[in-house]
């Protein structure tokens, strides 16, 4: 099997998001850009990506860890887990940004 490297997968999950956004953006109430918002497909495949980041690369945590500003830097050294946190905040952004114009819509606010 070949082996991704974080570049790759970098290059993937950032190319996953940018349909979704795009949509949002210019057909925010286009009913196929409301279908995948509400689906949640993209933010899940993203969220297995993370997951299978961290199981993976686990053993590698060396010093690494959350308790501390220091920690946190070590762990972020390493390029996988650099990534979980990058894919963390697209999961995170793509599903807020999803809400906001939902509610917005709900609300009959102007796009």
């Amino acid at each position: 099997m070949h082996h991704m490297t974080p570049e790759t997968l970098f290059s993937i999950c950032n190319s996953l998001v940018l349909p979704q956004w795009l949509l949002l953006i210019v057909a925010p109430r286009w009913k196929w850009t409301k279908k995948l918002a509400n689906s949640y497909i993209i933010p899940l495949l993203l969220a297995l990506v993370y997951v299978f980041l961290f199981v993976t690369h686990f053993s590698e945590i060396q010093n690494g860890g959350f308790d501390s500003l220091e920690k946190v830097r070590i762990l972020f050294s390493n390029d996988y887990f650099l990534l979980a946190g990058w894919v963390h905040y697209l999961v995170f952004d793509l599903i807020l940004g999803s809400w906001i114009a939902k509610d917005g819509q709900q609300a009959s606010i102007s796009h």
